[in-house]
């Protein structure tokens, strides 16, 4: 799924029916990045290839939205599924966020506990959810500094592989590049778990 379908964001109730669905089929969904839209405002975001998106992003048509539009539009994505109750009302469902988490951690360690909302929660709630419903991928040159945040919030087994090819290693070598990274900071085990072995337990291979 994209962050967002024509302006509608993933904890939308229009959304619900298939949510549950999903749900009933224990369904493992990669959410990507999307430009960001206004449902109210839907000329601004579907005029074509080249839509002008500055009534709802003034600075993208400035510099492209992949380089930063990206991460907000998918963290405010996984905001609206967590305090929508959505994340939830749907426990069956495993959601995988991209780019570590884009800026969502730092998002949820200024705003969790006071996040106006009619499905509040606290840190540890979050911590629980992201325990047993996420995974986070690794893509878009996202070690250390956004993996090392993110792992204020998730333990290391829900670390997972992504690599963004070809948009950020065109050669193809963002699994050696990754690897070595990780190498800095993680032992072997734990890196091994990180580009293979947590995601086959997430689609239950082993």
């Amino acid at each position: 799924m994209l962050s967002n379908h024509h302006g509608v964001y993933l904890g939308d109730p229009i959304l619900a029916p298939v949510l549950h669905h999903l749900n009933s089929r224990n369904a493992t969904i990669f959410v990507h990045p999307a430009d960001p839209c206004n449902k109210y405002l839907l000329d601004s975001c579907l005029s074509g290839d080249h839509p002008d998106l500055r009534a709802i992003a003034p600075l993208a048509n400035k510099y492209l939205p992949s380089q930063y539009e990206y991460f907000f539009d998918s963290s405010r994505s996984f905001i609206d599924l967590l305090f929508s109750g959505a994340v939830a009302s749907y426990p069956h469902i495993t959601w995988i966020v991209s780019h570590a988490g884009l800026v969502l951690p730092n998002l949820l360690t200024c705003s969790a506990i006071r996040f106006p909302s009619d499905h509040p929660l606290g840190v540890e709630e979050i911590k629980v959810l992201f325990s047993k419903q996420f995974f986070f991928d690794l893509a878009g040159a996202s070690v250390p500094n956004q993996l090392l945040d993110l792992l204020r919030w998730v333990g290391k087994d829900r670390i997972i592989y992504g690599s963004d090819t070809p948009w950020i290693n065109p050669n193809g070598t963002a699994l050696l590049d990754t690897a070595a990274e990780l190498a800095k900071f993680f032992g072997k085990e734990d890196v091994d778990a990180m580009l293979g072995g947590n995601a086959a337990k997430m689609l239950r291979l082993n």
